[in-house]
């Protein structure tokens, strides 16, 4: 058998000591997790862009203006109302759909 390398001692010295301990280490290792979980509770997400830009930043700053003036709001809603409630899923109404909603992509 060839000599034991560094990595070879210490993977002894490892399962020396787990097997040796094992209440040590089972208690060292609940310790770690609660720790963990008890900082997890100040973990937060930030899903706003303007975040990754500073206040001075020009790109933000003419988005704000542009926002100011315009309307911050990002949504449209478009109704389609047939005539009758058995005409909703005609040919001519799904075209319809199809239509308002290729040219919505469109829009500004």
């Amino acid at each position: 058998m060839s000599n034991p390398t560094s990595l070879d001692s210490f993977g002894l010295r490892y399962t020396t000591f787990v097997t040796t301990r094992p209440w040590l280490v089972t208690t060292s290792c609940l310790l770690v997790v609660l720790m963990l979980v008890a900082g997890s509770s100040k973990l937060t997400t930030n899903n706003d862009f303007r975040a990754f830009f500073g206040a001075d930043n020009p790109e933000l700053a003419a988005l704000e203006d542009f926002e100011a003036r315009y309307e911050r709001q990002q949504n449209v809603l478009m109704v389609v109302l047939p005539t009758s409630p058995d005409d909703v899923f005609t040919p001519d109404n799904l075209r319809l759909v199809h239509e308002l909603t290729a040219l919505g992509w469109q829009a500004p």
